[in-house]
């Protein structure tokens, strides 16, 4: 289980979404796939599906936590994955293909009948690109340091802010003291 939660932190990442957000981008502008954001992509999941076929990662455990994500990237990457095969050898990419495999006889057992086609990436492209942008932007404001008003804090904290830096009640009351 611990494995399972490393690797969904690693395919989170700030650089794998910027990794996935350059394939989306490239797909979308009919480009071809940046060699570096694909092998990134696709060594991931091949690291995940040999992990699973040599026994180490329970594939029912990763089909709840990786199946849509590894068949539709497998989708999105079937042009740069024929490539590779071509340059490298058919050999390439076979655990990731065997674990979709896998993933799709799961969700059929499972009654789950979405198809991650190249019609569905077609369609929801836009929203893989606007999913890894926002991502993205949100790890670029976490490094950033922020300066604002207390009025711009939630309630709750702008009531304790608010309090904390009001002078209390009896401190009012008392008279001003001087030093000389």
């Amino acid at each position: 289980m611990e494995q399972v939660r490393e690797y969904t932190t690693q395919y989170d990442s700030e650089r794998m979404r910027r990794n996935r957000l350059a394939i989306v981008t490239a797909v979308r502008d009919g480009m071809e796939i940046p060699d570096a954001a694909g092998t990134s992509v696709g060594d991931y999941f091949e690291t995940l599906a040999w992990l699973s076929r040599s026994g180490h990662l329970d594939v029912k455990l990763l089909w709840n936590a990786q199946s849509h994500a590894a068949r539709i990237w497998w989708t999105v990457l079937e042009p740069f994955i024929k490539t590779s095969r071509a340059e490298v050898g058919e050999n390439t990419y076979t655990d990731w293909e065997w674990l979709v495999g896998r993933f799709v006889g799961i969700s059929r057992q499972r009654g789950e009948s979405v198809t991650f086609d190249a019609a569905w990436v077609a369609n929801q492209l836009p929203m893989l690109i606007k999913t890894n942008q926002d991502a993205i932007r949100v790890e670029e404001a976490l490094r950033n340091v922020i300066i604002a008003p207390t009025g711009s804090l939630d309630t709750f904290q702008s009531v304790a802010a608010a309090s904390a830096s009001a002078p209390s009640q009896a401190a009012a009351n008392e008279p001003e003291r001087q030093s000389d």
